[in-house]
């Protein structure tokens, strides 16, 4: 049964290789695309409900710094900030340092 404010599970979560992939594919089998905003430049997540009302999330993780990769203090224009200089540097995936 799904979180509703009430103790239990509020979903359930996996670390995936590629994010985008795993959205089209299940949008493309029917199921309903849970996503609300999360735009950070360490991580892509996705979220999706199964027929039970389930939530499940899908992270790809873009670095392999552990402190980067669940760092959810970032700022919209923080992460923007990130993607351009990764852009300029002609890299996707940023490694820990």
């Amino acid at each position: 049964m799904p979180h509703e404010g009430a103790p239990g599970v509020n979903h359930l979560a996996y670390e995936v290789d590629d994010a985008d992939t795993l959205r089209k594919r299940l949008a493309a089998a029917g199921y309903e695309d849970s996503t609300v905003p999360n735009k950070n430049p360490w991580r892509k997540r996705v979220y999706f409900l199964d027929p039970d009302g389930n939530d499940w999330e899908f992270i790809e993780y873009l670095t392999d710094d552990p402190v980067k990769q669940h760092d959810y203090g970032i700022t919209d224009k923080q992460a923007a900030d990130t993607d351009r200089a990764r852009r300029a540097r002609g890299t996707g995936r940023v490694l820990m340092r």
